[in-house]
């Protein structure tokens, strides 16, 4: 069972009570995430992100490192499109100071100006790294590409942005976005909704503030791009419109892990295993408030890339058209058995749980999960893969293929 109460200053809070685990995981979600930078200051929530972890309060970044490793907090961070993201697991016996110390690294951190080349330089790093990582580029440049904007930026920022951002600009998005009204903290684990609000209400009591949410959308250029690379790999990435997050989620999931999401799908088992045109291919369905996108990632090499692109295409329109019953209810049976077995980690119901409350303002158990995909129908499935007919996606790819040899397999 799911509890969900809104605070006093605005902290939406949802705790998943699971008597049978010792540990309890936190995922918590601010509303400062990429789409808050500017062409002038991209990679702004980048700097904020790694500076956060160089202190708070009278604690400087080696005693706040030590104070939640003696917790036993195991935590990460990141930032998205919306939010940065702050996650932690840990015993449920030392809770409440996870939860203190938490409150204190957003609320007061030090972002000690003396940090902030360290930090750039850090995120440079980071950024320079995506050339030796040709997959996870071409991933980053077809998000910059087709997603609408704001949201199209991937949070590691740019070279020109990097360089521009001071620490005025640093604390300027931290008192603009660290602000209760518009965040959200999931809890899941051996701890109940009673406690955990006691300890979130007194630990966060003090923190005030409303974040101007981000609705304005303008559409991207989408399109084709290719990177010509000497290499003998050709890294393929490409997507097209899907459903936005709501009543026809479900049906599109199963019918993009009809298309590319098992080893049973028809990518793997058409392209892969009876053609040999990749060593691997796979695609998923991604669904916000602000966009819904089907994505398909492959890699292969310069002499097959050509004909892999043109076949992914064939196939992404035969499953328009022909999706047999058994085949969604295959998929069907392999999805739930993934979700299942995921939620199984408190870690990762806390994320699901905060990502929902993120996007749609409430959460689902992970039964009520389930039943949602139990109950679509395979008329639905289909109806939903019908809309994939008449798609030109945008794509790129990174590696030994020219434009115009693009172009021409896109059609």
């Amino acid at each position: 069972m799911i509890e969900q109460h809104t605070l006093h200053n605005g902290l939406v809070l949802a705790c998943e009570q699971r008597t049978s685990t010792p540990s309890v995981a936190l995922s918590l979600r601010l509303p400062a995430g990429s789409a808050y930078d500017t062409d002038e200051d991209d990679g702004c929530g980048a700097i904020l992100l790694e500076l956060l972890s160089r202190g708070a309060g009278d604690m400087n970044s080696r005693a706040l490192c030590e104070a939640m490793d003696l917790v036993g907090m195991q935590r990460g961070g990141g930032i998205g499109a919306r939010s940065i993201h702050f996650h932690a697991c840990l015993t449920a016996d030392r809770l409440e100071e996870a939860i203190q110390l938490l409150a204190l690294n957003i609320m007061q951190p030090r972002l000690p100006a003396s940090d902030l080349e360290p930090a750039r330089r850090l995120c440079m790093q980071a950024l320079d790294r995506l050339s030796d990582e040709p997959g996870r580029e071409c991933g980053h440049l077809l998000r910059s590409n087709w997603l609408p904007r704001p949201f199209h930026r991937s949070g590691l920022g740019s070279q020109k942005g990097l360089s521009n951002i001071d620490m005025d600009r640093v604390r300027a998005r931290w008192k603009m976005c660290f602000c209760p009204e518009g965040s959200v903290l999931a809890v899941s684990g051996g701890v109940s909704p009673t406690k955990v609000q006691a300890l979130v209400s007194e630990a966060m009591t003090d923190w005030q503030g409303v974040t101007k949410p981000l609705t304005a959308t303008q559409p991207n250029k989408g399109g084709l791009l290719s990177v010509e690379r000497d290499s003998s790999q050709v890294h393929v990435a490409m997507a097209w419109e899907a459903p936005l997050r709501g009543a026809d989620s479900e049906a599109a999931r199963l019918a993009c892990a009809c298309l590319g999401g098992t080893t049973s799908g028809r990518l793997f088992t058409s392209i892969r295993q009876q053609k040999s045109l990749c060593y691997s291919i796979g695609a998923s369905y991604h669904a916000t408030g602000y966009a819904g996108w089907y994505q398909l990632h492959a890699g292969t090499t310069g002499e097959n890339a050509t004909e892999l692109i043109s076949a992914s295409i064939h196939e992404i329109h035969r499953a328009s058209q022909d999706l047999r019953d058994d085949e969604i209810e295959r998929t069907r049976r392999s999805v739930i058995s993934a979700m299942l077995i995921g939620g199984e980690s408190t870690s990762n119901r806390a994320a699901q749980l905060s990502s929902d409350l993120m996007e749609i303002g409430t959460c689902r158990t992970l039964a009520q999960r389930v039943a949602a995909l139990e109950q679509v129908s395979c008329e639905h499935v289909r109806d939903i893969a019908s809309q994939q007919a008449n798609i030109c996606p945008s794509v790129v790819t990174v590696g030994p293929m020219t434009q115009h040899e693009l172009e021409s397999a896109a059609g």
